[in-house]
């Protein structure tokens, strides 16, 4: 019985295996060991954080470039608790690699192991704070820009940003290899980012889909919930309006003629029925007068 659930729990991908082979090849089995002992440790700080909010974890992944913790619903529906479960990480390295440059330096044990667990920690650490996704300063950023704009102006803000970033990473990776004739490291982060990027923007849509499904929740849950208000042109495309809406408010447009006269307010579930009825171009007057030859 808890065989099966570890095994629902843990998924191993195939690929993973790749690797053993690769080291034995290489002779950098104990070098991988480090690694992966370095990426355990700072999965294993986000678990801490996200069990500390009570986040519901689905599966961790094991995969050949590293772990990665799902979660249920793929969201964490607090910005401030995604900037803390996403800090956790690289904090785990800068702590790590400062105990083990401590030991070295008074403990008199310099070995190339702790060297090079330094240096990992240094470029794991480093590395997950590039401002991309899927990675943990990708989400730092799209949490801070959420609080500010909202999650769908914030989430595509930060996915052109990645998208920009991968680009650069695959063509520098192209002509590094393509000069050393061997060094394939860029071009595997840049390929690598280039797909979760893939991944990340079909998640966003089944995010989305999940808001406008259950966006009743946000105040039978609590019974009372954050609003914001927004004040628009009468013939501004209704479909606009879905980039600065975001999941963790409640949103009131104000809708005004060319002489500033108030038309009405819809709520954000208004604008999005009325965009399913109507088609995704409508004006916003269409959808006001729509729901008052309705009501």
């Amino acid at each position: 019985m808890f065989g099966g659930e570890l095994t629902h729990y843990i998924y191993i991908h195939p690929t993973f295996f790749i690797i053993i082979p690769i080291a034995i090849i290489t002779k950098s089995v104990k070098e991988i060991v480090i690694l992966y002992g370095i990426i355990i440790i700072h999965e294993f700080f986000h678990l801490i954080v996200m069990l500390h909010y009570k986040i519901e974890i689905e599966q961790v992944k094991i995969m050949p470039f590293g772990i990665t913790i799902k979660i249920k619903n793929n969201l964490i529906e607090k910005p401030e608790h995604e900037i803390m479960v996403a800090l956790a990480g690289p904090l785990s390295n800068a702590l790590l690699a400062f105990a083990a440059y401590l030991v070295k330096v008074y403990c008199l044990y310099r070995t190339d192991d702790i060297t090079f667990f330094i240096f990992g920690n240094i470029v794991i650490g480093t590395f997950n704070l590039m401002p991309v996704l899927p990675l943990d300063g990708g989400r730092i950023l799209k949490a801070v820009l959420t609080l500010k704009w909202g999650y769908v102006k914030a989430f595509y803000f930060v996915m052109k940003l990645t998208r920009c970033m991968s680009f650069i990473f695959f063509i520098i990776g192209i002509y590094v290899f393509y000069i050393t004739r061997f060094n394939f490291s860029l071009l595997l982060i840049g390929t690598f980012l280039i797909f979760n990027g893939v991944y990340e923007q079909q998640n966003n849509r089944i995010i989305l889909m999940k808001e406008i499904i259950y966006y009743k929740q946000k105040l039978i849950k609590e019974g009372l919930w954050q609003a914001k208000n927004m004040v628009v042109i009468s013939d501004y495309p209704a479909h606009k309006l879905l980039k600065n809406f975001s999941y963790n408010y409640f949103y009131l447009v104000t809708v005004i003629d060319n002489k500033m006269n108030i038309l009405g307010t819809l709520t954000e579930m208004q604008i999005i029925d009325g965009l399913i009825r109507l088609g995704t171009n409508v004006s916003v007057e269409e959808i006001i007068n729509d729901n008052f030859h309705t009501s």
